[in-house]
């Protein structure tokens, strides 16, 4: 079994979950599947996806359920150290050393999707925002380019990370010409076998399975 698939039985699954979270992501998730039946309940919808468990007649919220999901106080108790700690430094890499300060810093200390909405909302107020019209469907657009790279990567190191290493936080560090994104726990494959376009083993099945 996975690490984010274990039970938590000291948590009440009524009172562990963040329901403003739920509220987001399951309109997220029915926009994109709208072939999927809307579950009013939030602790079926986690159920019915498995971020919920039945042992024994009761129900239990999961390790992954509560970090995608959970309250603060709840995220904190599984977790004794941050999700994330985002940097942004306002000069080039090789210009910088560490005893420099950063220019704006947030410790995320929230449950994942809450930390990923945190983060898109500072990145937004810095990235460049080119204008245009779509002339087929004469609608704005004004995506930053380098948005797509920045959401891959800060959604790799959010789910690909080792919620299991209580020192070690995650890093995303913004110098003006480049971004360092940096977490705890290793590859399980060789630096080579990365590379490679097969199947790979990954940390956290069901962090990613929400997040896709």
């Amino acid at each position: 079994q996975s690490f984010d698939a274990e039970v938590l039985p000291d948590l009440d699954v009524h009172r562990c979950f963040d329901e403003e979270t739920i509220r987001w992501y399951k309109a997220q998730f029915l926009l994109r599947n709208p072939d999927q039946s809307d579950i009013a309940d939030p602790v079926a919808f986690l159920h019915h996806w498995n971020y919920v468990a039945e042992q024994q007649g009761q129900l239990l919220p999961s390790r992954a359920g509560v970090l995608l999901f959970g309250k603060r106080q709840y995220v904190e108790q599984i977790l004794p150290r941050p999700v994330l700690d985002y940097q942004r430094i306002d000069t080039a890499f090789d210009n910088w050393s560490a005893d420099q300060r950063w220019h704006d810093r947030y410790v995320f200390e929230e449950n994942i999707f809450s930390t990923w909405r945190g983060l898109v909302a500072r990145y937004m107020r810095i990235a460049e925002h080119p204008f245009s019209i779509d002339p087929a469907t004469l609608r704005r657009n004004d995506d930053p380019p380098d948005y797509v790279a920045f959401r891959e990567a800060a959604i790799n190191l959010l789910v690909h990370q080792d919620y299991g290493d209580p020192g070690r936080k995650a890093a995303i560090k913004l110098f003006t010409d480049r971004t360092v994104f940096w977490n705890p726990g290793d590859a399980f494959p060789s630096a080579a076998a990365l590379l490679e376009p097969t199947e790979k083993d990954v940390r956290n099945p069901g962090l990613i399975k929400a997040f896709r």
